[in-house]
């Protein structure tokens, strides 16, 4: 996998957002003291808001040794998950991620030892930047390198209401200016840096986009994870 270190993590905490104009209120998970940049912006433009990786809590696998940080979700109605951006080290040869009932799954290797999804004859390696979709709540994941001494391999993974449109991950390489998408919701700084408005990330750095949010992007050599939520 390319050499990029990511990491990920469910949230516990929410941040109540209601939306005007009659829309259902979202919730939008935020980690408390999470170093979150939420300059003013002029009437009808979103708040986008920017953190590097150690600004997220990590937390221990459930099933299996690693960890977790959750860079960016939201939640509808009595916190049910409308989706979730997550990433994952693992450590151990052998990991299980739950996710709620009805709840599918995106997932891409980053980086170390090479990953095996699903369980027996239907295991999928994950390669480098190709995302891999699978319709269930529960992902098994393996290593089957040699035993003992082996880095831990870092994955992204997006968790959704499978009842909804099908979100999607995309890489960009960024040299100049980059003209965002609408449905752009998430920019993940993998390696070099971007420029958003007045907001500079460096490598290893997250951007989350509410809708109206300026859709210009500069980056300096720049290798990002865009996701695109319908």
């Amino acid at each position: 996998f390319p050499n990029t270190t990511l990491f990920l993590s469910r949230a516990l905490h929410y941040h109540y957002r209601g939306v005007r104009g009659g829309l259902a209120a979202r919730h939008t998970s935020l980690y408390p003291g999470c170093l979150m940049h939420d300059p003013a912006r002029s009437a009808g433009r979103g708040r986008p808001r920017a953190g590097s990786f150690r600004d997220f809590a990590p937390h221990a696998l459930a099933e299996g040794r690693g960890l977790t940080r959750e860079l960016a979700s939201e939640n509808g109605e009595g916190l049910t998950l409308q989706w979730a951006l997550h990433l994952l080290e693992v450590r151990s040869r052998e990991a299980r991620i739950r996710q709620p009932a009805g709840t599918a799954q995106l997932v891409v290797g980053l980086s170390g030892p090479q990953v095996l999804v699903g369980d027996g004859d239907a295991r999928v390696p994950l390669r480098p930047e190709v995302v891999v979709s699978e319709r269930t709540a529960t992902l098994d994941l393996s290593r089957p390198g040699p035993r003992g001494g082996m880095p831990p391999s870092t994955l992204l993974t997006l968790s959704y209401d499978s009842s909804r449109a099908t979100p999607s991950i995309h890489f960009a390489h960024v040299t100049g200016h980059l003209h965002l998408r609408p449905d752009v919701r998430v920019v993940v700084v993998m390696r070099g840096s971007i420029t958003h408005d007045d907001l500079s990330l460096p490598a290893k750095s997250v951007l989350s986009l509410e809708p109206g949010s300026s859709p210009y992007l500069h980056g300096e050599d720049a290798r990002v994870v865009l996701l695109r939520v319908p």
